[in-house]
Formats: structure tokens, sequence, C-alpha cells
């Protein structure tokens, strides 16, 4: 047999007894409080587990390069280095009510950047190089994947020269090579038509989508216009990334492989490579630059740019 009891709360300054009503009015801040606090931490713990969801590092086991003899056997194979490029973070913004010049060139330009959030932290004291595809959609979507450098003696390589400086020391000299003739070059037309990039889909993607999507190279010169920037409008940025614009919208079938792949993409995921392609034999094999994982990407995804 067990024997009940309460809890009875005394006031602070007399030591009596408080009314019953009395306690729990007093109790209640300190239950709202309590309460608050726990709404913001799990808040915070929520937006900050949405953020990543829709994003990963990915791996490349599945791509294949072409390889040191391709000039003589055209063989490929897969890459025989890790990516070049870390994944840091994966924007995705809404930019359908913003100027068309105004969804280019985020790094410099737009606030709401991963790369210029980070840049402003310390005034680009720390900040790495960074390479941000940028695929700005016709429908609005922008899609913005940062990648940077990762390793011994990383964080020294914050602009294109120290990059450069930086994988001579730490890669093949044949990537070395077909890396500094690609951030070195004057010529957009250049880069454009050197730049690759290959997809892969998920197995349990819709079927019409991984039909219409195959795994395969493509020169993104070739399907969409693509421009680059490199911050040479302000000389805090300049160098210190290279922004990759693939607009989407600037070809017929870009806009066609979209608009199949928007109204499917909420119940899909893919891979995505980029790379350098190896145009004359002492630019191979080739080297991946960065890879990222997108997962059921939908409209309920973007951040609303203003």
């Amino acid at each position: 047999m067990g024997c009940a009891s309460s809890r009875v709360e005394t006031d602070p300054a007399s030591h009596e007894p408080l009314p019953a009503d009395a306690s729990r009015a007093a109790d209640a801040p300190s239950r709202s409080r309590r309460s608050l606090d726990v709404f913001h931490d799990a808040l915070a713990s929520f937006r900050e587990h949405f953020s990543t969801t829709h994003w990963d590092a990915a791996p490349c086991d599945w791509l294949e390069v072409r390889a040191a003899s391709y000039f003589v056997d055209s063989k490929k194979a897969p890459p025989r280095e890790a990516p070049l490029l870390a994944l840091r973070h994966v924007d995705l913004f809404d930019g359908s009510s913003v100027d068309d010049d105004a969804r280019v060139d985020f790094c410099r330009t737009r606030p709401e950047s991963w790369f210029r959030r980070e840049f402003e932290r310390d005034g680009g004291a720390n900040a790495r190089w960074t390479l941000a595809m940028h695929f700005v959609n016709p429908d609005g979507a922008n899609l913005v994947c940062y990648f940077q450098p990762e390793g011994e003696g990383a964080e020294g390589a914050r602009d294109a020269r120290r990059l450069c400086d930086w994988v001579d020391a730490n890669s093949s000299p044949s990537f070395a090579r077909t890396l500094r003739r690609f951030l070195e070059a004057d010529d957009d037309a250049y880069r454009a038509a050197r730049l690759k990039l290959c997809a892969r889909l998920n197995p349990q993607s819709p079927l019409m989508l991984r039909k219409c999507v195959p795994t395969k190279p493509v020169l993104v010169g070739k399907r969409a216009l693509t421009r680059f920037f490199r911050g040479a409008e302000d000389p805090r940025y300049e160098n210190r990334y290279l922004e990759c614009c693939v607009e989407c919208g600037t070809s017929a079938s870009a806009k066609y492989l979209y608009n199949m792949f928007s109204r499917l993409s909420a119940r899909s995921d893919e891979d995505l490579a980029i790379w350098i392609e190896g145009a004359r034999e002492d630019e191979l094999p080739e080297r991946v630059l960065g890879a990222v994982r997108l997962r059921r990407i939908s409209p309920k995804c973007l951040t609303k740019l203003r």
C-alpha cells in the first residue's frame, strides 16, 4: 500500500504555502519559457535537417571517364582519383519574381547565396576558392551547387592561382595542366566547350524520366547557353570563385528535358558529376571536379527570392 504525496509551492518571501491557483500562475511563465525553448530547438533542428535532406555528396563509382589511352583505343575507365572538390552546400531558390540579370552571378550579387554568406563572415580571409555550378531554369528555379578544395594544404587555396599551385602539388601533371588551362583562359566559349556533365538517375526514379535522361556525358556548351563569372567586378571577390551559369531555357532540347524533369523530380533521385573534358593526349586521364546527389526536389523546397 502506498501513500500519495503532492508538491506544495511556497511564497519565496514569507515561506507560506501558496494557494493552488497562485502556484500554477507562478509556474506558468517558467513552463512557457521551457516550452518556447523546446520549440526553438526543434525548429532549428528541423531547418538543419530539411536544408540537407534534398542534397548530399555523391560517389562516382558508376562513372567512366576518358582513360590515358583514350586517343589510341577510345577506352574509358572509372576515375583514378577522387573528385578534386568537396560538396559544401546546395542553394535552392525560386527566382521567378526577379529579373533575368539578377538570376546570375549569385556568388557576388545575392546576399542569400551560401558563398557570399560564408565569405562575409571574415571578409574572405579564410574563404577557399569555390566552384559554383548554377542551373538557371526557365520556370524561375535556381539550383546552385558549391564545391571547394579539401585535403592537406587546401586551406591555402583561396583564389584561382593558389588553387592551381595546390593542384600542381597534389594531383597528376596532366590534370593540373587541364585545370590551369581551363581557369586561366580568357575565352568563356573555350570553357563552355570543355565543361562536361553526366547525370545518373536512381533506379527507383520514374521510368519515363530515366528514358529521357540517359547516363551519358554532355558538353554543357552544346546544350545550353553557359556563362562564367569570376568576381571581376569587385576586387574583393576577383578570382575567388568560378560560377558556371547553365541557362536551361536557351535551347529547345534543354527546355524540353527540364520541363519533363521538373514534373517528375519530386519523385526522383539523381547523381550529377562535373569535370573538364580532356581534349588532348597530355590532358588525360580525366578527373572529376565534383559530384552531387539531389533528392526529391520540388517547388516546395525552393526559397523565394525578392
